[in-house]
């Protein structure tokens, strides 16, 4: 077994001690897996998952993309705010904002009009797993806290356009 998917594995396994609920997205050289925080998910709809509008989350998701050789692990949030084209300007507005309000999580508007959050996390000598369901619990918290903000780049009206 490789460090890398050794790495993965002790990864796995701090979730299970932890009582994480997670899903395996993919598994071989560049492994993903997606934990869940908030409600308990439906099982395998984790990929299925959209926000819109301005309720709480009624669930979130951070995947755990490890690269290929091991080393690194990049955390990307489940879709938090689809953004009308229109608001577009103001949501990017809004991620800086939330961006220069905190410095563990970096919001972005990705090509299909949705706010995500992303971490990276490079991964050296031993306790990777606690690093990584550590990097999890806090990209929740953060994305908690600041969800009021990013939901604040959509209105009433164009929330309910893109619905």
């Amino acid at each position: 077994m490789s460090s890398a998917e050794k790495r993965f594995q002790s990864f796995i396994l701090k979730l299970d001690n932890s009582d994480y609920v997670y899903d395996v997205l993919r598994m071989g050289k560049s492994p993903i897996v997606s934990i869940a925080f908030g409600e308990k998910p439906r099982s395998g709809h984790s990929e299925k998952f959209e926000h819109v509008g301005t309720k709480p989350l009624p669930q979130l998701y951070v995947y755990a993309i490890f690269s290929s050789d091991g080393e690194e692990v990049h955390f990307q949030s489940s879709p938090l705010v689809k953004v009308p084209q229109s608001q577009s300007a103001q949501a990017l507005a809004v991620c800086n904002a939330a961006n220069n309000q905190q410095r563990w999580i970096k919001f972005n508007l990705n090509s299909s009009d949705y706010i995500v959050g992303h971490y990276d996390l490079l991964l050296q000598g031993h306790g990777a797993s606690d690093a990584c369901v550590t990097i999890a619990q806090r990209m929740a918290d953060v994305i908690d806290e600041t969800l009021p903000l990013l939901l604040s780049c959509i209105d009433q009206q164009g929330a309910e356009e893109v619905a």
